[in-house]
């Protein structure tokens, strides 16, 4: 994703700070975490994950309190907690400068909603046409690709077999121990073109 991230940024749905660090890249001049729930929130001022010599400063609200511009929104597993989805993006392109990018990151395939998206608050599964009715007049798709092609087929099987609405301690800790490192090794073998999660980039026109 750190090609699509420059300039002023907008992480929206900052959660706890855990994303930024990894996304925070020296084209970056300066980051602004959105996190609307007050909790949340008040745990992401008092980390230290999410600072970089003062480039992150932080705010409680949504989009609608926002009124700056920004060169890139990023959605990390987000829009599909969202239930106006396409509201939501119109209102985060008025932020948006011409050129500028958003980012979003999702779970694909929405043949493979389970009772853990309904446990977690998904609203959603995302694909490339779900993403292309989401661009509107004042946005472009310009590229969409998938990630964790590994993890698809996991998903699948908890679909189909398991069933389970939230994963245990110990499947999380296999998932990224030993799911993740396999799919980064076969995820440009197959061209980002399998995968549990999707990426779509808008670009404003």
């Amino acid at each position: 994703l750190i090609p699509y991230i420059s300039g002023q940024v907008l992480e929206v749905g900052a959660g706890i700070g855990q994303t930024t660090p990894y996304l925070i890249n020296p084209k970056v001049s300066q980051w602004t975490s959105l996190e609307p729930d007050y909790n949340l929130y008040n745990k992401l001022v008092n980390s230290d994950s999410s600072e970089k010599n003062g480039l992150v400063s932080y705010r409680c609200g949504t989009v609608e309190d926002i009124n700056d511009k920004f060169d890139s929104i990023i959605y990390i597993d987000v829009l599909e907690h969202i239930e106006d989805d396409l509201n939501q993006l119109n209102q985060c392109s008025r932020l948006l400068r011409c050129g500028g990018n958003i980012i979003v990151l999702s779970p694909a395939h929405k043949n493979l909603f389970s009772p853990f998206d309904i446990s977690v608050g998904h609203f959603r599964r995302y694909n490339k046409n779900m993403f292309q009715n989401l661009a509107g007049e004042s946005l472009k798709l310009k590229k969409v690709f998938y990630l964790d092609c590994f993890g698809l087929f996991l998903n699948l099987a908890n679909r189909l077999l398991l069933r389970k609405s939230m994963p245990s301690s110990r499947q999380i800790q296999f998932w990224d121990g030993l799911v993740v490192p396999i799919s980064k090794i076969f995820d440009p073998v197959f061209n980002f073109t399998l995968g549990k999660s999707v990426i779509g980039i808008f670009e404003k026109q």
